[in-house]
């Protein structure tokens, strides 16, 4: 992620909550952790320019065998083109990046 104030966030809220973070920005090395989780939650940052969040997305839900993962996805709100790249069925919910930090706890938890 670039914008490492955004990361910041993130990583303060998971170590207040004690819940275990990883960044992986491989879809084989992401696969793998999801199915050696209880309960994955994978976080998408669709305005990664290194990234490629979409087909990571797509790459979870075709593995096989099937890979059970909540998958979300946060995106600037003024980032359009993105947000609609995002699709239905990708996602279980995509975030303006303003709701997700808002919203972050709970999806931890």
């Amino acid at each position: 992620m670039d914008d490492l104030m955004f990361l910041s966030r993130i990583v303060e809220a998971a170590k207040a909550l004690e819940v275990p973070l990883r960044s992986i920005k491989s879809a084989e090395k992401l696969i793998q952790a999801c199915r050696d989780s209880d309960r994955p939650v994978v976080f998408l940052d669709l305005d990664d320019p290194h990234l490629d969040a979409i087909a990571i997305a797509r790459a979870i839900r075709s593995a096989e065998p099937k890979v059970t993962a909540t998958v979300y996805a946060f995106v600037s709100h003024v980032n359009e083109g993105r947000i609609a790249a995002a699709g239905e069925g990708l996602f279980d919910r995509v975030f303006s990046r303003g709701q997700f930090v808002r919203v972050l706890p709970d999806l931890l938890t």
